[in-house]
């Protein structure tokens, strides 16, 4: 599969099957997403792998919080309210919301807010979790290398034939999450991703999303 390939068939799968990764299969694609371009190599992220049954109690932990109505406990500098993205953003938000509405009806699924959100928590089943931390010291040019990593990350995992989806929920509980898995509080929690082999037959997984046109996102300056 080449480069180009493996971009347009990488998807969010938002269903998993059951099956394990192997410890050596997990090591492989995150040697891969470690070889990502970083400023002056700094390669500041710290990664935490997480599965099996501490997955479990990592999601169960969640799910309650969130059925229970408990405060959000993100930690700065990851506070930022809904009302300080500028409207082209929102909006965005609004038609993807919409999108994946009618594509859920196409296969007469209908998930409401609450299952969608505990299905983030749960990683939607998937066996494994990489979690991207960032040192509290480091300014914000170094989430673009953080970002680098996730991508090689989820290149590698289509390659290897598995799925992956991004949680950026799991911010909402940012000092528990830390606290969960010990990581100390001079770490800032980026975003979770979901690994694991994909459940195509579930109809969650056959939904798809747009993109914008690049006009729209890029402007051309000294070409034509």
């Amino acid at each position: 599969m080449n480069v180009y390939d493996a971009i347009a068939k990488r998807k969010t799968v938002r269903a998993f099957k059951p099956d394990p990764v192997s410890s050596d299969l997990i090591k492989k694609v995150l040697n891969a997403a470690i070889r990502a371009p970083s400023s002056s190599n700094v390669q500041p992220w710290d990664l935490v792998v997480v599965a099996g049954e501490k997955r479990q109690q990592l999601s169960e932990m969640l799910v309650e919080f969130s059925r229970e109505k408990k405060k959000f406990s993100t930690d700065e500098p990851n506070k930022q309210p809904f009302k300080s993205i500028p409207p082209a953003y929102t909006e965005r938000m609004g038609k993807h919301r919409q999108f994946m509405t009618a594509e859920m009806e196409k296969y007469k699924v209908n998930l409401s807010d609450q299952e969608m959100m505990e299905g983030s928590y749960r990683f939607y089943g998937a066996p494994a979790a990489i979690l991207f931390f960032i040192d509290k010291g480091l300014n914000t040019r170094y989430l673009l290398d953080v970002g680098a990593a996730s991508m090689a990350l989820h290149l590698a995992c289509q390659e290897e034939g598995l799925a992956t989806c991004s949680i950026g929920m799991l911010l909402n509980y940012e000092l528990d999450v830390k606290e969960f898995l010990q990581v100390p509080p001079e770490k800032r929690l980026i975003v979770g991703i979901g690994v694991g082999y994909p459940d195509y037959d579930n109809p969650v997984s056959k939904a798809d999303t747009y993109r914008e046109e690049l006009d729209t996102v890029c402007s051309w300056i000294g070409l034509d």
